[in-house]
């Protein structure tokens, strides 16, 4: 039995029978001359069914990935907040105990000084210290 006569009978009976010879004959006809394009349009639309499939991963994959990101940033934001409310800090460098405690007059001996240079003046002046000079900063 060809494809086509299998075809034919899965239409309805009502149908075939109120069809003359020629009509079926027609019917037949278009049904084998149809079939080729039929099946084309069924593999492209498996294709694109396939494609769809793919890139609907690839967005899961990428929202997955920003979620584990939103979720670590969540994580250290949390941790951050933690050690802000114990109060948990370190303890002062040795210069920074010693910028305390030189910058206000080396801001009066340059009064037009930026910010920036002032700071460059204490560096240079650190770097002249001695360590002895330098462990009475330090804060243990």
């Amino acid at each position: 039995m060809s494809s086509t006569t299998r075809v034919y009978k899965k239409t309805p009976k009502v149908i075939r029978q109120n069809l003359t010879s020629e009509q079926k004959k027609l019917i037949m006809k278009f049904i084998s001359t149809h079939k080729k394009a039929i099946n084309v349009a069924i593999k492209e639309a498996k294709k694109e069914a396939k494609i769809a499939e793919k890139e609907a991963k690839k967005e899961a994959k990428i929202a997955e990935k920003e979620a584990k990101k939103k979720a670590k940033i969540a994580e250290k934001e949390a941790k951050k907040a933690e050690k802000k409310a114990n109060g948990i800090k370190r303890k002062p460098s040795a210069f920074a105990n010693y910028m305390k405690t030189i910058r206000t007059s080396v801001k009066n001996e340059n009064p037009d000084a930026s910010f920036g240079d002032i700071s460059k003046i204490v560096g240079e002046k650190w770097k002249n210290l001695t360590n002895e000079e330098k462990q009475q900063y330090k804060v243990e």
